[in-house]
């Protein structure tokens, strides 16, 4: 993401931090966050999609089913389920509910309820 804020204007496609000079020393925190949230789920969590009615994985239902947030477009409904896994040695980020809670659409499931 800082390399974004770098080099000729018309290549750059994200410019939410600012560029080159008046780059925002936010963008480093942001990414280290990002990088955070993503290896806690995935060193936790087992992501899969969601079940439908009869207890198989289903595919998203994506017409008219989406809310939008300015420049940013989010489904309405949960996608992705995060499967806890039992590694309990691992304290990364706190618990998966704290990481999951930066993504809107995964849903926290237990695995007794797989």
């Amino acid at each position: 993401m800082t390399s974004l804020g770098h080099g000729p204007a018309h290549e750059r496609d994200i410019l939410s931090f600012g560029w080159e000079r008046q780059l925002c020393p936010g963008t480093y925190i942001a990414e280290v966050q990002m990088l955070n949230v993503i290896v806690g789920l995935l060193a936790k969590c087992r992501l899969e999609r969601k079940l439908d009615q009869n207890r198989k994985p289903a595919l998203p239902d994506l017409d008219n089913k989406f809310k939008e947030l300015g420049a940013m477009v989010l489904p309405t409904d949960k996608i992705l389920r995060a499967t806890k896994l039992f590694l309990r040695s691992i304290h990364f980020l706190g618990n998966e509910e704290t990481c999951a809670s930066y993504i809107n659409n995964i849903q926290i499931v237990d695995r007794a309820d797989v």
